[in-house]
């Protein structure tokens, strides 16, 4: 709880993770001896601002988290948006901050999740981002150069995001009614006017994709820079 508000953390773990390959979704692939999903829903769980768990799963995952703050896992639908729409509708109703978070980023902190809270408390809607650290070029259809971009002012976004559950709420529904399908749910805020923060994330905050993130983080755990 923040400021008296509930709190109440998504975590998305539907997706068939086909860039990482193999029979398992990368989300459940072992990290240290447990699922890659269970790093974060453990970091979450520990955070005294979260009140609730909604893991949101594929059929694949038959798996129990043993959490008290594990409030359901629910069945995703065929896209993240679709995903994100399920678990927010098993969001308990009222003035709550909703957080949103990938289930393959295993080392969020409680520092970013209680930044982002604290910024959709205050902004309606927030997300953790990296800045851009290469030059970045703009190219045309021939994979030729046309620009090179401020990267001064482009961010990478990450998870957590949160946002009041009215705001997020009303994004989807717009979305739903526009057919419009967004990247992420700070997109969907963008569509209905609403600008969300940004704060500064770690670039250790990497959302596992292809088997070498996966080495990459064991590296981090065996560091301990997580």
């Amino acid at each position: 709880m923040y400021n008296n508000t509930p709190c109440y953390v998504i975590i998305l773990a539907a997706g068939s993770g086909t860039r990482f390959g193999g029979d398992t979704p990368k989300q459940f692939v072992h990290l240290d001896g447990v699922p890659i999903v269970a790093h974060g829903l453990s970091r979450f769980a520990a955070n005294t601002h979260i009140d609730g768990i909604i893991l949101v799963v594929s059929e694949y995952c038959d798996a129990y988290f043993d959490s008290p703050k594990l409030l359901t896992t629910i069945r995703g639908g065929q896209t993240r948006q679709e995903s994100t729409y399920n678990g927010l509708l098993a969001v308990p109703p009222g003035d709550v901050i909703v957080v949103i978070h990938d289930g393959a980023r295993p080392f969020v902190t409680d520092q970013d999740i209680n930044a982002v809270i604290s910024a959709a408390y205050h902004h309606n809607a927030a997300t953790l981002a990296a800045p851009i650290t290469d030059t970045v070029k703009l190219s045309d259809s021939n994979m030729s150069v046309i620009q090179t971009i401020d990267r001064q002012t482009l961010w990478l976004a990450q998870t957590p995001q949160a946002f009041r559950r009215q705001a997020l709420m009303a994004a989807h529904e717009t979305a739903r009614l526009q057919n419009f399908v967004a990247s992420d749910d700070c997109q969907l805020m963008e569509n209905i006017g609403v600008s969300p923060k940004i704060i500064q994330g770690s670039t250790n905050n990497i959302k596992i994709t292809h088997p070498t993130d996966l080495a990459f983080a064991e590296f981090l755990l065996k560091r301990g820079a997580t």
